[in-house]
């Protein structure tokens, strides 16, 4: 076959080749350093005792935050406190009456404490792309549950917030902004949930071994721990249109999180660069 091609022809078959050779090797390394590192503790999720975790909206905790959720309650001999705090009902199409019972039945699931719960309605943080939220507001916020509930972490999002949502990267801009004033109080931790490309987002337990070159600290779920990730997700029954059920087949975050620091320097340098 190859004989009956022209040079350009051959050029391209060889390269076909290739791309599908190192898609192949990726993804077999990826799943053998999957299968290694499932369940292997985290350090800084191994110490501390009382978490923040700061959210948007009803689902974003088993969507993007299932790994670290139960990398600190799932894990270790030690009881800790995970506070979850989730800024709006999701009441972008009127259901945030029912959205916040999902969330509850949610939690449950993943091991949160119904008094460890606060969701959040208000005027000021409505669900939507279309709504940009006060970074004054979601600072204000995350300073008084610091402060009441003495926690020693807190994780949140990113500045691009995994999906892109103005919301997520909201809750990165509020904490940021409690940094950059020196309002994070001595001895308090603050870790973002990492996002990445789509192309990585998509390729399931496949990143784990990009992810742990590149990334800072690395949970990565064990098949039971995920299938508890996706029982919870299954709480959003209102959430569980098809694109969502693709999601969870492929999305690495069913599988594992990669948690970067927050660093006053690079906060400035990423800040001025908005």
């Amino acid at each position: 076959m190859v004989h009956n091609m022209d040079e350009a022809s051959v050029y391209l078959w060889e390269w076909a080749w290739a791309l599908v050779l190192l898609l192949g090797t990726y993804a077999s390394l990826g799943l053998i350093h999957y299968w290694t590192r499932r369940g292997t503790p985290c350090p800084v999720l191994e110490k501390a005792q009382r978490v923040l975790l700061l959210t948007a909206h009803p689902d974003d905790e088993c969507m993007f935050f299932g790994p670290t959720i139960l990398g600190i309650l799932g894990r270790g001999k030690s009881p800790k406190r995970l506070f979850l705090v989730c800024l709006s009902t999701g009441d972008q199409e009127g259901l945030g009456a029912q959205r916040k019972q999902e969330l509850r039945k949610s939690c449950k699931v993943l091991g949160i404490k119904e008094e460890d719960l606060y969701i959040y309605q208000s005027s000021r943080l409505k669900d939507g792309f279309e709504h940009d939220w006060p970074v004054d507001e979601v600072a204000s916020i995350a300073e008084r549950h610091i402060s009441q509930l003495g926690v020693d972490l807190v994780v949140t999002f990113d500045r691009y917030g995994v999906s892109g949502h103005p919301n997520h990267q909201a809750l990165f801009y509020g904490v940021a902004a409690l940094h950059l004033k020196g309002k994070i109080p001595k001895g308090v931790e603050v870790m973002c949930v990492e996002s990445v490309s789509r192309l990585r987002k998509y390729v399931g337990p496949c990143d784990s071994l990009l992810s742990s070159a590149v990334g800072n600290h690395q949970v990565v779920l064990t098949p039971a721990e995920r299938k508890r990730v996706l029982d919870a997700m299954f709480c959003h029954k209102s959430q569980m249109v098809w694109f969502r059920r693709l999601y969870l087949i492929f999305s690495r975050y069913t599988f594992l999180n990669t948690l970067s620091p927050i660093h006053a320097e690079a906060l400035e340098l990423s800040l001025a660069l908005d």
